[in-house]
């Protein structure tokens, strides 16, 4: 499975497989980018360390560059889901015998480690879908996820990390902002979805940890905030316009417009936050006072 190997699916199922064979399998393709179905239901012998290692494979926790360096190929290791075993097509006891094989794996990696493998192969899954016409944009976009996901679990600190400051803005917005589903979706991997208190809990304390490694990020914040507010031009003076002139109008409304440029040009060198992200800039707002 390793090198130029162009398999894509491999059932393994009911093969009695331990958990040393599962570590070696996870090893095994950890470089490997084409298979994406590893079928490994039934194998009941696999037991923690097995199934971290599989975690570890397709989402490596342990640091950003390991992230970053996980396998976002593989997406199914026979898991039942739980659409799947509601789905009433199976016998009562075949039902019963998925579920265990589900609980299995909520056992040996705990409830927020198996959310996060389960939501590591769906990821993965979705990366495939586009795989054919934007393959590494799509790929980054998966990295994205499961960075912003270990973040969150409090794994690492993006703020120690490797990252530039003028990247963290968007970072933040990424966490802080809940107005829309598809930003919800950014930190959320948990089945069934965790209420919104508790991931409003979450955001903040993310964003709490970052801003306490990158103070600087709040003296930024804290002058594009006011900017934004209130926009102050001191060429441009409305001191009661109706008393202006035609041309003046005009005269004064160019240089406005010059002072505008100018001012945006400032902005952009205090790392100015996208105008969708207010959530977030309210947040930074609320949160100035921690150092």
């Amino acid at each position: 499975m390793k090198g130029e190997s162009t398999l894509e699916e491999l059932s393994l199922s009911n093969n009695d497989i331990d958990s040393e064979s599962a570590v070696k399998l996870a090893t095994a393709l950890a470089k490997n980018n084409k298979l994406r179905k590893l079928n490994l239901r039934g194998n009941t012998a696999i037991t923690a360390p097995g199934w971290s290692a599989l975690l570890k494979l397709v989402c490596n926790s342990s640091s950003l560059a390991e992230v970053m360096a996980s396998n976002h190929t593989l997406n199914d290791l026979g898991i039942p889901t739980v659409a799947l075993i509601q789905s009433q097509q199976f016998s009562t006891d075949y039902i019963s015998l998925l579920w265990s094989y589900r609980k299995a794996v909520d056992q040996a990696l705990g409830e927020d480690g198996a959310n996060l493998l389960r939501s590591s192969l769906k990821l993965n899954e979705e990366n495939k879908a586009f795989c054919s016409y934007k393959e590494e944009r799509n790929k980054m976009m998966v990295v994205r996820r499961k960075i912003l996901w270990c973040h969150v679990r409090g794994n690492f600190n993006l703020g120690d990390c490797s990252i530039t400051a003028g990247a963290m803005p968007r970072i933040l917005a990424w966490i802080g902002n809940d107005s829309h589903e598809a930003s919800a979706k950014l930190i959320q991997y948990h089945d069934p979805p965790l209420p919104k208190t508790k991931l409003d809990s979450f955001r903040l304390d993310s964003i709490y940890r970052i801003l306490r490694s990158m103070p600087c990020l709040m003296q930024n914040a804290s002058e594009t905030i006011g900017s934004k507010a209130s926009f102050h031009c001191p060429i441009y003076n409305d001191d009661d316009p109706s008393n202006w002139s035609k041309s003046k109008k005009k005269r004064m409304k160019r240089k406005r417009r010059e002072a505008e440029r100018e001012a945006s040009k400032k902005k952009l060198r205090l790392m100015e936050y996208p105008k969708e992200d207010r959530v977030y800039i309210d947040i930074l707002a609320s949160l100035r006072h921690i150092t």
